[in-house]
C-alpha cells in the first residue's frame, strides 16, 4: 500500500516539526540558515510577510515546507519590495516524490490571490538539483553571482485590448 503525500498550510501545533525537518537539511549540508523554533516560528509559520506556508506530510511526518513572502524593505535576499520571495526546504528522506511541485501547486495561486506579480528565488550557485526544480517550474535566471542565481517567476498578465 503506497503512502499519501497531504500538502496543507501550516499552523503553529507544526514548528517543532518544522524545526526538525530543517534541522535534517542542515545536518546533510543542505541549509545554512537557522532551524530553531523561535526561528520557525518568527519567519516562517507567524511572518506578517507570509503569502503562504505549506507543508507536505507523509505518513502523518512533515517532509516538505515551502515559504512564499511579500519582499519587504531591505530583505536579506535584496529582491523588489513587493515581489514574492520563495524557499523550498524538502527531506532528503523524501526527494522525487514530487513534492515540491505540488507544494507549489498551493502557493502560486496564493501569490496570485495576494497580487504579487513576480516570485525570487534565490539558490546557491551549487546547488544544481534546486536550480533545475524552479526552472521546471517556469522560473527563469534575472541575476547572478559568484555563489548566487536568482530565478524569478513571472505571473501572466492580461490586457484586455478592444
Amino acid at each position: 500500500m503506497g503512502s499519501k503525500i497531504k500538502i496543507r498550510q501550516s499552523q503553529e501545533a507544526d514548528i517543532a516539526a518544522i524545526s526538525a525537518l530543517l534541522a535534517e537539511l542542515s545536518e546533510a549540508g543542505m541549509r545554512s540558515l537557522p532551524s530553531d523554533p523561535r526561528f520557525v516560528r518568527d519567519r516562517y509559520v507567524l511572518d506578517p510577510n507570509r503569502v503562504s506556508s505549506a507543508v507536505a506530510e507523509l505518513d502523518q511526518e512533515i517532509v516538505g515546507l515551502q515559504i512564499l513572502s511579500v519582499a519587504p524593505v531591505d530583505n536579506a535576499y535584496g529582491v523588489p519590495v513587493g515581489w514574492g520571495i520563495i524557499g523550498t526546504h524538502v527531506s532528503p528522506r523524501s526527494q522525487r516524490l514530487g513534492i515540491g511541485r505540488r507544494l507549489f501547486a498551493l502557493s502560486r495561486p496564493a501569490g496570485a490571490a495576494a497580487g504579487l506579480r513576480q516570485i525570487d528565488a534565490t539558490i546557491g550557485a551549487t546547488n544544481d538539483q534546486a536550480l533545475a526544480f524552479y526552472e521546471s517550474l517556469g522560473f527563469r535566471t534575472y541575476q547572478t553571482a559568484v555563489d548566487l542565481v536568482k530565478k524569478r517567476f513571472d505571473y501572466p498578465t492580461w490586457s484586455s485590448s478592444t
